[in-house]
């Protein structure tokens, strides 16, 4: 992140604090560097030169869109800033690495409809602006958590962390339903039905299918509340926090989807550009060693 003080700007309005906060704290929780203005700014200092200074040395803009944003002067002023040093029309040399990211909670935005939009919260009616918080704190853990690790892939996507090769082993929903509980697996000679009948809590396949999702990363272990994604970022965050701050952090880079299908296993890419590199066995090492000392 050479040459800025933050990674992301928080733009949004006063109205819709309680998100702000919640949005702070999470990116923050990832290791991303943040300026929130009435967390950063100084009692006594002017605050307008001092958030167009702000915006000035934050990378990314992430702003909170709901109507009241729309209707907000100082969210107006900062996107203006913004677009003036990093406009996207206009891709001048040495400012491509700055986007805008707009976080949608409530109406459109026709204006910068060209720009990353992340509409999950809003599809899910997690914004209530008739409430205190306005939804806040009621949002959806797991929707929550995705839309948390989509912004944080958006706006790490130039970063210097060291890539994890990442594979979560499951089925998509679909791969499921279309599973039949009797076949039987062949190296185990039983089949679903067999296992579940030893399991009285599960009872049926039919017991299990909320567990799983669209994505592999989705699916929900037995008697946990969260995603196996959501457990494995929780437990990057431990390990992160293990590393002093002079080394490199660490990061999930999820493997290819043509991992999945035996035919195409060797058309998998192990290049830079899909975040592996070279090294990546050196690299596992020095995540099993972290976690070694994470879990003291």
């Amino acid at each position: 992140m050479a040459d800025y003080d933050y990674q992301v700007f928080i733009s949004y309005s006063s109205a819709d604090r309680p998100w702000a906060v919640k949005l702070y704290d999470a990116l923050q929780a990832k290791g991303i560097s943040v300026f929130l203005d009435q967390r950063q700014l100084d009692i006594g200092t002017p605050w307008e030169p001092s958030l167009a200074r702000a915006v000035q040395s934050s990378q990314h803009l992430v702003v909170l869109w709901t109507d009241n944003a729309n209707r907000s002067q100082w969210v107006r002023r900062e996107l203006g800033i913004f677009e003036n040093i990093a406009d996207p029309a206009l891709r001048i040399e040495g400012q491509g690495n700055r986007r805008f990211i707009f976080l949608m909670l409530e109406g459109e935005n026709t204006a910068y409809s060209n720009l990353q939009m992340l509409a999950t919260l809003k599809e899910h009616n997690a914004y209530k602006p008739e409430v205190t918080h306005k939804g806040a704190d009621t949002v959806d853990p797991q929707v929550w958590h995705d839309v948390m690790t989509r912004l944080a892939e958006a706006i790490e996507d130039e970063d210097p962390s060291i890539p994890i090769p990442l594979a979560i082993l499951s089925m998509t929903k679909a791969e499921f339903i279309d599973t039949d509980p009797d076949k039987k697996v062949d190296d185990l000679e039983l089949s679903l039905n067999d296992l579940l009948k030893d399991i009285n809590e599960i009872g049926s396949k039919n017991s299990l299918l909320g567990s799983y999702k669209e994505k592999r990363d989705g699916w929900q272990p037995y008697g946990y509340g969260l995603s196996a994604r959501a457990l494995l970022d929780n437990l990057l965050v431990d390990v992160n926090n293990a590393i002093p701050d002079s080394e490199p952090k660490f990061r999930w880079s999820p493997i290819d989807e043509k991992f999945w299908v035996v035919v195409q296993v060797r058309e998998v890419q192990y290049t830079p550009a899909h975040g592996y590199k070279t090294n990546h066995l050196s690299s596992l090492r020095q995540f099993r060693d972290y976690l070694s000392r994470a879990d003291r």
